[in-house]
């Protein structure tokens, strides 16, 4: 992360931060504390906040892992590649950790988020601090040109209490959602149909851009304050809004 000085124009590297995506910085009025979210491999998104007369970060929150141990999940690092014709690809690598021996499978990317309410990222979040307690879920479907417009396989739906968070309710789903894709490329395997259907309306596209800090503290408060409660649903089960429990 730079820092633009507007009298002098010039950049200052801000040194010591984490690795880690940013998004969604804002100045406080008195320009001297900036406000930003950061994910990571080993975090899910947190809000700090920056003092740039002090140069201390502060870090505002501290997101559930769902059960995931940080320190066991692998950090990607940057490597490039040449393509068929010649250009410089790049990406992030991540390593398997030194305990799995052997051929590594195909990454299959599912879905975290219920189709077609929710596309993009942060879906989970989104739904929940809108109350779209019916459409938590990870969803498989085929890819197409659009951001996650493919025709819809199945979408898992995870259990749901008051106790989940976010990134709780997102593993569950992910969990979830990987068991039924083994199931249906079995059924690929053996020859038999997996049905699909087209998204009947395209919803709401999440961009990381989207998800301010004031989202995130505005979250927090509503579920300190018991302002927003999450209803008990059964796995496999969607929640309907005359059924609060």
């Amino acid at each position: 992360m730079y820092l633009f000085n507007t009298a002098t124009r010039q950049y200052n590297k801000v040194e010591g931060l984490p690795l880690g995506v940013y998004g969604g910085a804002s100045f406080h009025k008195d320009g001297i504390h900036l406000a930003f979210t950061i994910s990571s491999a080993r975090s899910s998104s947190d809000v700090y906040v920056y003092d740039v007369r002090a140069k201390k970060l502060v870090r505002w929150t501290e997101s559930e892992m769902g059960g995931m141990v940080p320190d066991q999940l692998s950090q990607p690092s940057l490597i490039s590649w040449k393509s068929f014709d010649n250009r410089s690809i790049s990406g992030f690598y991540y390593k398997p950790h030194a305990k799995f021996t052997g051929k590594r499978p195909v990454i299959i990317n599912i879905h975290g988020g219920h189709l077609p309410d929710y596309r993009g990222c942060h879906c989970f979040f989104f739904a929940l601090l809108e109350g779209r307690f019916d459409a938590i879920g990870s969803t498989i479907h085929y890819v197409d040109r659009g951001i996650d417009t493919g025709d819809i396989i199945q979408v898992a739906r995870p259990a749901i209490d008051d106790s989940d968070s976010p990134e709780s309710l997102y593993c569950k789903a992910e969990r979830l959602a990987a068991r039924r894709l083994v199931e249906h490329l079995h059924a690929l395997r053996d020859g038999r149909p997996v049905l699909s259907m087209p998204q009947q309306f395209r919803g709401r596209l999440c961009l990381r851009r989207h998800r301010r800090p004031a989202h995130d503290l505005r979250f927090a408060w509503r579920r300190r304050t018991g302002r927003l409660r999450f209803p008990t649903v059964r796995e496999g089960e969607r929640w309907q809004s005359g059924n609060r429990e």
